[in-house]
């Protein structure tokens, strides 16, 4: 196991896609914050003007740059998946999966090997994207807004839940690559059911569960996808509920095994 992580962690920092979508990232995650500190400032220099009795309280009622900064984490969930599909599937392209399983690994030895990997990265885009957002915060807005920087109490836990989330998104991904492996299609199969879930889900829970069935629950509260996108846009300066921990958790674990399970299994059963 150690000798083919040290393999796949030597081949994945000589593949161009870790380096294109690191950039890309950056990118995104520059522009993403500095448009929304610009709106922030512009938002506080109206409120000055008008209000200029309450605007020192503008940080603590409008948000401040931890939002942003965890707003930021929503550009890595798409592109550590597509970084993690075409790592699997250029392994089955070029054949050299089928030479590694020659040698004597364990086909699920060889799966968590590109797992954890694919973590080790995201660990990587985490940071990178977190110091990226930040910077972009202080550079743009500085010392101009009160109480812009000041750090929320509940602020961990969130981080938790979005890179526990990342991970699930990371095993699904892997799990497309093992079904599908080729890089075009298994992309394509990620992309749409991560893009249009969320839009399925709130025509059941309305339509299904609410106007039919006349009830309050809601299928959403148990998909992942639906989860994360719950603690990206929660407002990280309160504490979580909870009821809502204990699901975050249960929901991320019943994902992540089941995605690992079936990933595996169907890596183990087809030819490579």
């Amino acid at each position: 196991m150690g000798n083919l992580m040290a393999v796949d962690f030597y081949k994945i920092f000589r593949t161009k896609s870790f380096y294109v979508i690191g950039a890309i990232l950056l990118a995104i995650t520059v522009l993403n914050s500095a448009v929304i500190c610009s709106g922030y400032i512009w938002a506080y220099e109206e409120q000055l003007s008008n209000m200029a009795n309450t605007a020192s309280s503008f940080g603590s009622s409008f948000g401040n740059a931890w939002s942003i900064i965890f707003s930021s984490f929503s550009n890595i969930s798409s592109l550590v998946a597509m970084m993690s599909i075409l790592f699997m599937c250029s392994e089955f392209s070029f054949g050299t999966m089928k030479n590694i399983a020659s040698k004597g690994y364990s086909r699920m030895g060889i799966y968590l090997s590109k797992f954890l990997i694919s973590a080790l990265c995201l660990c990587i885009y985490f940071v990178l994207t977190f110091i990226t957002s930040f910077v972009t915060c202080v550079v743009v807005v500085g010392n101009r807004v009160p109480n812009f920087f000041k750090l929320p109490t509940h602020m961990f836990l969130p981080l938790f839940f979005i890179f526990l989330f990342l991970l699930v998104d990371i095993s699904f991904a892997l799990m497309v690559s093992s079904l599908v492996r080729k890089s075009g299609q298994a992309i394509a199969t990620y992309i749409v059911p991560t893009l249009i879930s969320n839009i399925l889900l709130s025509i059941l829970d309305i339509n299904l569960f609410k106007n039919m069935l006349k009830t309050d629950f809601k299928i959403s509260d148990y998909v992942y996808t639906s989860c994360l996108s719950e603690v990206l846009m929660s407002n990280l300066i309160t504490q979580m509920y909870y009821n809502d921990i204990v699901r975050y958790f249960l929901v991320a674990v019943v994902f992540l095994l089941v995605t690992m399970l079936v990933g595996i299994y169907f890596f183990r059963k087809r030819d490579i």
